[in-house]
């Protein structure tokens, strides 16, 4: 007797085989992936990153805080944590509302100079207001930014002793490599509903149609195998 045999239907049902045991495991890693990176920049931080060592504070320094808007929840809050750490190192902390825009950061960091402070922490955009930074650092005064340029760090261009915030580069990878986890994952689940057991004769391969040719192009399993054609063998 003649039996039809799809070399290619065989060796996709071998892979489909394979790829119920490997996608689920895959797929769980991907997302939980994914999730870490998303808990890291976005979750609430429950450990301290930041510096352990410190010169001992001198008591009586004059620090004044420009909030960026006090209408703001985050910017209201440097204020406010400002002032707890300024009573436990006995520091005078004056808060000034920049108001939201960048006519009122100016008066307001003017109004900050004119204090003859220590030091300047600023939750404002510290390029846009570089005459009066440049003021007063000529008056010895320092200025920390908080979101205040583009990068952490020193600032020296922008006249910042430091700007404290997150990495945008680091928290960019980290939402790029969740997005890459979820199309891998996405492609896996893909690979899997479309790759399918094919039996001889009595169970006649479906026809591909566009939309299926297309999801199998992009699965790149599927687009390494071989396409042999399809041969008669007999057998007696």
């Amino acid at each position: 007797m003649k039996v039809e045999v799809n070399h290619f239907a065989l060796l996709t049902g071998a892979v489909a085989l394979a790829g119920m045991f490997a996608v689920a495991p895959a797929l769980a890693d991907a997302v939980s992936d994914a999730k870490a990176a998303v808990a890291k920049y976005a979750g609430p931080q429950t450990t301290w990153e930041g510096p352990t060592k410190a010169p001992k504070p001198e008591a009586g320094k004059k620090i004044v805080f420009l909030s960026g808007d006090e209408q703001n929840d985050i910017s209201h809050l440097y204020g406010v944590y400002i002032k707890e750490a300024g009573e436990k190192l006995e520091w005078n902390v004056t808060v000034i509302d920049g108001k939201g825009s960048p006519t009122s950061w100016l008066a307001g960091l003017n109004q900050a100079i004119a204090l003859k402070p220590d030091g300047i922490a600023m939750f404002a955009d510290a390029a846009s207001l570089q005459d009066p930074i440049k003021a007063g650092v000529a008056q010895g005064i320092k200025f920390v930014g908080l979101h205040a340029a583009g990068l952490p760090g020193p600032q020296p261009d922008l006249n910042l002793f430091v700007n404290i915030q997150e990495d945008p580069r680091e928290i960019g990878k980290a939402e790029a490599a969740g997005r890459s986890q979820i199309r891998t994952a996405r492609r896996m689940r893909s690979c899997s509903a479309t790759t399918n057991m094919q039996s001889p004769k009595s169970n006649p391969p479906r026809p591909r149609t566009r939309s299926r040719s297309a999801r199998a192009a992009k699965c790149s399993i599927m687009s390494t195998l071989p396409r042999p054609k399809r041969r008669s063998v007999s057998r007696s």
